[in-house]
C-alpha cells in the first residue's frame, strides 16, 4: 500500500511539472499570438 502511494505521490509530482511547463509554453504562445493580433489590428485600421 506505501508503494503504491509513493509511486501515486510521484506521479502526480510529474503531472504537476507537465501542467506548469505546458501552461508556461501557453502563456508564450498568447503573448506572440496577441503581439500579431496587434500588427493585424493597425494593418486593419
Amino acid at each position: 500500500m506505501f508503494t503504491v502511494f509513493i509511486l501515486q505521490a510521484i506521479a502526480h509530482k510529474q503531472l504537476e511539472l507537465k501542467v506548469l511547463i505546458s501552461s508556461r509554453t501557453l502563456v508564450l504562445r498568447r503573448k506572440k499570438e496577441e503581439g500579431r493580433r496587434k500588427k493585424e489590428k493597425y494593418y486593419v485600421v
